[in-house]
């Protein structure tokens, strides 16, 4: 499983152009979700996922008590001593677990927050290259016209020009060749926005 899932985080990352520890990042948070979804949610449940060989390592944490009041988050000193037999009463135990059996709901949960958790990593990438090019000159091809501004193709991202910044009389058509100023990017709730 470890192979399919070091090919997967790396296939990830060089399709998406993300740091593969933004993909770990997501991954984790999207199978956290899951587990606590398949688990129940009030339990204190880790899970980390090395990045050098692609192991998962789950694990619920647990207060070791005298008395147990709280079942998902405590555990009582004759229990915790059997798995380990220094525990006192206030120390923390982690109890592994695993990492089998997903229910089909909670492997569509991973799966939501994976590409969620992705794509803002690859925003954030796209984000971080184009603000580094305002001032400098972009070249695409134009997609569409709609509502007075050119949609242009730079490749990972879409490139706005208003048709006020073209030259007087040009008139773009789909699949024409632009080169462009980069005048402003901002950060969008969909994605960054260049501003040629």
């Amino acid at each position: 499983m470890n192979k399919e899932f070091r090919y997967i985080i790396d296939q990830i990352c060089r399709e998406k152009g993300v740091p593969k520890e933004s993909v770990i990042s997501a991954l984790e948070s999207a199978l956290l979700s899951a587990v606590k979804k398949k688990f129940g949610g009030s339990k204190q449940i880790n899970l980390e996922i090395d990045p050098v060989t692609c192991t998962i390592t789950l694990s619920e944490i647990k207060e070791v008590v005298e008395k147990v009041e709280d079942p998902d988050l405590q555990i009582s000193v004759e229990e915790a001593r059997l798995i380990d037999p220094d525990k006192q009463p206030g120390d923390s135990l982690s109890i592994s677990l695993e990492l089998h059996d997903f229910g089909r709901i909670a492997a569509q949960t991973a799966k939501q927050v994976i590409f969620q958790k992705v794509r803002e990593a690859e925003r954030k990438v796209i984000f971080d290259e184009f603000k580094d090019k305002v001032g400098r000159i972009a070249s695409g091809v134009v997609q569409r016209k709609d509502r007075g501004v050119y949609y242009v193709n730079l490749g990972r991202t879409e490139a706005i020009l208003p048709v006020k910044e073209t030259l007087p009389g040009e008139h773009l058509k789909r699949g024409d060749s632009v080169k462009g100023y980069v005048s402003e990017v901002r950060a969008s709730s969909r994605g960054p926005e260049i501003i040629l």
